[in-house]
C-alpha cells in the first residue's frame, strides 16, 4: 500500500498500483481546503483507509497552515467525532463566501 499525492487529491494504491481509495479536494480563493469526496474501493472497505486519507489531508493542511471545510460527509463526520482535527477545521465557511454542501 502506498499513499500518493496527485493534483488536488491523495490516493492509496496497492502493490499493483490499483486504486484502493482517494480523497479529492479543492483550494478556494481564501486558500482554504474544501474536502469534496472520499472514496474507498468496496473490496478495501473496513480497513481504515478513509481515515488514513483524512489524516493525510489534515497533515498537509497543518504543514501549509491551511484550514479545511469538510464538504464530504465522511470528512465532516470524522471532524465532528474527533477533537484532534479542531485546529484545521474551518467551522465558519459562510463568513468567507465558501459554498459547499455536505454530500
Amino acid at each position: 500500500m502506498e499513499i500518493k499525492k496527485g493534483l488536488n487529491k491523495f490516493v492509496i494504491v496497492d502493490e499493483n498500483r490499483i486504486l484502493m481509495g482517494e480523497i479529492i479536494y479543492e483550494i478556494d480563493h481564501n486558500n482554504t481546503i474544501l474536502a469534496k469526496k472520499t472514496f474507498v474501493n468496496p473490496v478495501h472497505r473496513g480497513l481504515g483507509l478513509a481515515r488514513i486519507l483524512v489524516d493525510t489531508l489534515v497533515a498537509e493542511a497543518r504543514l501549509r497552515g491551511q484550514k479545511i471545510v469538510p464538504c464530504c460527509s465522511y470528512v465532516y463526520k470524522t471532524f465532528v467525532e474527533n477533537k484532534e482535527y479542531q485546529d484545521v477545521w474551518d467551522q465558519n465557511p459562510n463568513k468567507k463566501n465558501i459554498s459547499c454542501s455536505i454530500s
